[in-house]
């Protein structure tokens, strides 16, 4: 249903368990993406080590109240390195826990015997480095889907709104037929996550701004997209349902 990580203590053998019964059960596992799994394709460009990580960091232009790196580093009373900003990114910008960098160590020392701050930032972009030995976290990027149909039943990881529905990002007609819709929707996804594979850290686009492979897909997974994502979609005010028009 997505939204594999960040819930617990078992993020690494979690999803790494996910992706073995999809490929033992390739019919009958499904993966659905949710936000906090397209984050994660987030941390090659945004812990690149440049000086402008620090000096000018990307923020996320859904969240213009997000807390600056800056202020957070000094509240913290972090120092001013690659380790402090992956806290200032899970706590400030992803909506994490602020036991979720713990929570990381802790289960690599328990994989491991031991773990240091730098093995769990090393794990982080490991997990998503198309270069890396064990790319987990990518190859469940990799085998999720966006939308899956099961017989007469249509599963995403947020919901449907009126907006969204037939709506594949970068085209201008709508898809006439759920199954289109559905189709060309995880074909535009698997388009982003290759862009991404060859791109994943920053490089000035064509209109002078820094941008990464995959960027459109990580939008659509936050409430950057407004109302035509069905990954991030939250059908309750103040705890209440409201019905879809």
């Amino acid at each position: 249903g997505g939204d594999a990580p960040d819930k617990g203590p078992g993020d690494i053998r979690i999803v790494k368990c996910l992706v073995n019964l999809k490929r033992q059960y390739p019919k009958q596992v499904f993966i659905i993406l949710g936000n906090r799994d397209l984050m994660k394709m987030r941390f090659l460009a945004e812990l690149d080590e440049g000086e402008d990580a620090f000096s000018n960091p990307w923020m996320p232009t859904w969240d213009r109240n997000a807390k600056p790196l800056s202020d957070f580093l000094r509240e913290q009373k972090l120092e001013r390195n690659r380790i402090g900003k992956l806290k200032w990114l899970l706590h400030c910008t992803m909506g994490c826990q602020d036991t979720t960098f713990l929570t990381r160590k802790n289960e690599l020392a328990e994989m491991y015997q031991y773990a240091s701050d730098e093995d769990v930032l090393q794990s982080y972009m490991d997990s998503v480095d198309p270069q890396s030995s064990d790319p987990w976290m990518l190859e469940f990027l990799r085998m999720g889907k966006v939308a899956v149909i099961l017989g007469d039943t249509l599963f995403v990881h947020g919901g449907l709104q009126d907006e969204s529905a037939g709506y594949v990002p970068g085209r201008h007609e709508y898809c006439q037929t759920v199954q289109e819709w559905v189709q060309e929707l995880n074909a535009w996804k698997d388009r982003e996550l290759s862009a991404f594979e060859n791109s994943p850290r920053w490089y000035l686009g064509a209109d002078g701004r820094r941008t990464r492979g995959g960027a459109a897909l990580i939008e659509y997974g936050t409430p950057g997209a407004g109302k035509r994502t069905v990954i991030y979609y939250n059908p309750f005010v103040d705890g209440n349902p409201v019905q879809r028009s």
